[in-house]
């Protein structure tokens, strides 16, 4: 396993100017990531990228060779992790074979798979977040395309899909 480092926006990341996520080489210069992204926008687990050696020998990504199919969203959780209501709507995402990294306190990079349908999972999100359980975001929108060869409505990010409703942080974040 390797590290390769991101450049990441500190105006939309809380001030933090990089990540670096765990990947396996795959080839020369591409590698697998094998975390989840807390702050990198444009990338899912499980992407090959293309990284090359930077300053003092650290990778450096370069760009996206192939998608992985996942999708990423951040949630910001207001309850204890540990709670029975948070235990009982993790076992829901969970079941659709959604996984989850802690950044510590209560942020989550929420990892959703190719084989889960997104709608039903972004539902589940805005259920939890209408309830006050957390806000979520969308990091990024790895699945694929609906069954005419078109985006899905979640992808295509339309109104009266879920990912449109995506609930943004509050400026001040959830206290929890």
């Amino acid at each position: 396993m390797v590290k390769i480092s991101f450049r990441i926006d500190p105006e939309r990341s809380g001030g933090m100017v990089g990540e670096t996520l765990w990947a396996e080489r795959v080839g020369a210069d591409r590698f697998r990531l094998a975390s989840i992204p807390f702050f990198v926008r444009g990338v899912s687990y499980r992407d090959v990228v293309f990284g090359r050696p930077g300053r003092y020998g650290v990778l450096t990504f370069r760009g996206v060779s192939i998608r992985g199919g996942h999708s990423t969203c951040r949630m910001f959780v207001g309850v204890d992790l540990k709670s029975a209501v948070f235990r009982e709507r993790w076992a829901e995402l969970h079941g659709l074979g959604c996984g989850y990294e802690g950044a510590g306190g209560h942020t989550l990079a929420l990892d959703i798979p190719p084989e889960a349908d997104l709608d039903t999972v972004l539902g589940m999100l805005e259920a939890g977040a209408a309830a006050g359980l957390w806000e979520y975001e969308m990091a990024h929108c790895g699945h694929p395309v609906g069954e005419r060869g078109g985006p899905t409505p979640a992808a295509r990010g339309e109104q009266d899909a879920p990912a449109a409703r995506a609930r943004r942080r509050p400026p001040g974040g959830l206290d929890g």
